[in-house]
């Protein structure tokens, strides 16, 4: 998922315009003011006409829209009706006794739409005792996801309490740093996140909180601990805490800090540095970043190699995906993206800081592997910066970006596609290993033998000599075919990527086996004419947000 596009600031930069525009017309009648469901599917409308990858008309989603909100009444039914001479009209009806008529306006007037549908469904809420039982939130909820469900899998509505939650998980939220599990007696603390608030103020894994702000925890349902242990950086919460060894009562005072969910985990064995990399959130590049120029410290003992464990990685922040990309480059293309918007067309090629450019690599991928998982993987092969092993990656090549709305609650949409330094497009390819580990059975180890046979097995498809930007679809699927993404032995990859590592000829060899591609990495002049790409049917599927655990 990119940064969020500056739709505020082109907002405001409209704004300002108009202002400055007023002042020298003739003043306009005032403009009827808007109730809150017209505003809301406006700024919906209007986000999905200028963000969206492909152009839509209001007509489909509108009609969408209104369809699901009826779904939650049977009695109710919206159909089109041909009109009686004015054009199209939207039949509202209850029971099959009509309720109301609206006039289609014509595609391109959002105001209009957004009208037509804030009255169909206030009509429908008015005669729907079912509607009228049910909080706004949760018509707002059905009309919204109509709306993008002519869109594509990856594209979708948050409710304002999902927006939040996914917010957190992204950027950071307010809190102290621990996990808690209420199913034993009391409020037990599982795991406290290092260096965090709760673990600077001495709280520990076992200790019981009895009581928050001096409230019995007994006393809170969940939804209310929660609340009271989340707040705004730099506020203070105190817990009463019970600690089972040795037996004691505490009470703390904790200044909530800004918590990130750690993606990142770390293992060492041998000169050998192991990421596991579960997301792509705020701090993935970082962690990654930092043990590595510890590593370069005169007293560290020098890493052989590092190994990118990226299996089931559904992805995160596209800006995360380069940060990390660049880690291991001295310059030159990352990635580039490229959109109907003209925000969607990025070119992002690495500093010439990279903190290991020459120190060697090997990805881990499979077919859960999605998204930001596919930018690093295919950059640093294309890149020749290292070997990707395992099974074909998923092929989710297209960016979201988030948009907020008027009920606090968001709009995710598909606003561009990635293209690799290879010249093609991920979505639908992925990435597809320089060795090919999926096919073999369990229980083996990895000899140098057995190396250059999944070479030798993957190099019996003479695509595999192909630059890969150069394949037709057809071609796609053949490779990929050869190195399905199901893992057979997971262990085998690990394996692999030590002796790899440990073998700097085994290595060469397997960096060399993918073709250099020809065709060479889209340029800003490309990005800028709006070259054409590949449509959005095909396979749907993981998305960095279907995985969150919101």
């Amino acid at each position: 998922m990119p940064p969020r596009p500056a739709a505020l600031l082109v907002r405001a930069s409209i704004a300002v315009t108009l202002l400055a525009l007023g002042q020298c017309a003739q003043p306009s009648p005032p403009a009827r003011p808007q109730s809150a469901a017209t505003r809301l599917i406006a700024r919906a409308l209007d986000d999905i006409g200028a963000y969206y990858i492909a152009p839509l008309g209001e007509r489909n989603l509108v009609l969408a829209g209104a369809e699901n909100v009826t779904r939650l009444d049977r009695g109710l039914l919206v159909e089109e009706s041909p009109g009686s001479g004015r054009g199209a009209e939207l039949v509202l009806t209850q029971n099959a006794r009509q309720l109301a008529v609206f006039p289609e306006p014509a595609d391109g007037n959002r105001d209009l739409w957004a009208a037509l549908l804030s009255g169909l469904v206030a009509d429908a809420t008015a005669a729907s005792p079912k509607l009228l039982s049910l909080p706004r939130e949760r018509i707002d909820t059905a009309l919204l996801d109509g709306m993008v469900g002519p869109l594509d899998r990856f594209s979708r509505y948050s409710s304002p309490q999902q927006a939040r939650a996914e917010r957190a998980l992204r950027d950071g939220f307010g809190g102290i740093g621990i996990v808690l599990d209420d199913s034993k007696k009391g409020l037990v603390v599982t795991a406290v996140l290092p260096h965090g608030p709760a673990a600077r103020a001495g709280v520990r894994p076992q200790d019981r909180i009895t009581a928050i702000d001096g409230t019995p925890s007994s006393n809170l349902p969940e939804k209310e601990i929660i609340a009271r242990l989340l707040g705004p950086v730099g506020s203070e919460v105190t817990l009463a805490l019970y600690r089972p060894q040795p037996p004691q009562n505490l009470r703390l005072s904790i200044r909530r800090g800004r918590i990130v969910i750690p993606a990142v985990s770390l293992s060492e064995a041998q000169g050998i540095a192991f990421f596991r990399i579960s997301s792509f959130n705020e701090t993935t590049a970082k962690i990654v970043a930092r043990r590595l120029l510890s590593a370069e410290r005169p007293s560290a003992p020098p890493l052989k190699g590092v190994i990118l464990d990226l299996r089931g990685n559904p992805g995160g922040l596209l800006q995360q995906a380069v940060e990390l990309s660049d880690v291991f480059l001295k310059g030159g293309p990352i990635v580039s993206t490229i959109g109907r918007n003209p925000e969607s067309n990025q070119y992002f090629v690495a500093s010439g800081d990279g903190i290991a450019p020459s120190l060697p690599v090997v990805v881990l991928l499979d077919g859960g592997s999605a998204s930001s998982s596919e930018i690093v993987a295919s950059t640093l092969q294309d890149r020749k910066r290292a070997v990707v092993l395992g099974g074909s990656s998923y092929g989710k090549g297209t960016v979201q970006t988030v948009l907020p709305l008027p009920n606090q609650g968001a709009l995710t949409l598909t606003w561009a596609r990635l293209i690799t330094p290879g010249g093609y497009f991920l979505q639908h390819h992925g990435v597809v290993p320089n060795l090919c580990t999926s096919t073999l059975g369990a229980g083996r180890d990895a000899p140098p033998r057995l190396i250059r046979q999944a070479q030798a097995e993957e190099a019996r498809a003479p695509l595999l000599s192909k630059p890969r930007g150069s394949l037709d679809e057809a071609g796609w699927k053949r490779l990929r075919a050869a190195c399905p993404g199901r893992e057979r032995d997971p262990m085998i990859d690990l394996k692999f990527a030590r002796r790899l590592l440990s073998d700097p000829r085994l290595y060469a060899e397997a960096l060399g086996l993918v073709a250099a591609a020809k065709t060479p990495f889209p340029s800003r002049a490309f990005l800028a004419a709006g070259a054409s790409a590949p449509g959005l049917t095909g396979p749907r599927g993981l998305l960095f947000f279907v995985r969150h655990p919101l």
